[in-house]
């Protein structure tokens, strides 16, 4: 499922018109960027998941084309860990 559809799901699960769910799925995003980018929170939606802010250290690597050692520099990384109600929820589907 795209972006596109995703928010036509929307239009029918929540009787919108495009326009607001549209707006919903915007605001939905922004707010999560927010939280995880600016403010390094964990977003705990129980019905869904754990978003989470993680700090990947630094580390040796291999170049595979040249065979060539390099250093991978720490980055931060977003993680999503799905909730046990989502789980159960796809296991007895």
């Amino acid at each position: 499922m795209n972006k596109k559809d995703f928010i036509r799901n929307l239009v029918k699960a929540g009787d919108f018109k495009q326009e607001v769910a549209d707006g919903v799925y915007k605001v939905f995003v922004e707010t999560l960027k927010i939280s995880l980018l600016q403010s390094g929170d964990k977003v705990l939606l129980p019905e869904l998941g754990k978003f989470e802010v993680k700090l990947r250290k630094a580390r040796s690597g291999v170049n595979p084309n040249t065979g060539e050692k390099i250093e991978i520099p720490e980055k931060k990384t977003v993680t999503f860990k799905a909730s046990k109600q989502l789980l159960d929820d796809l296991n007895n589907n």
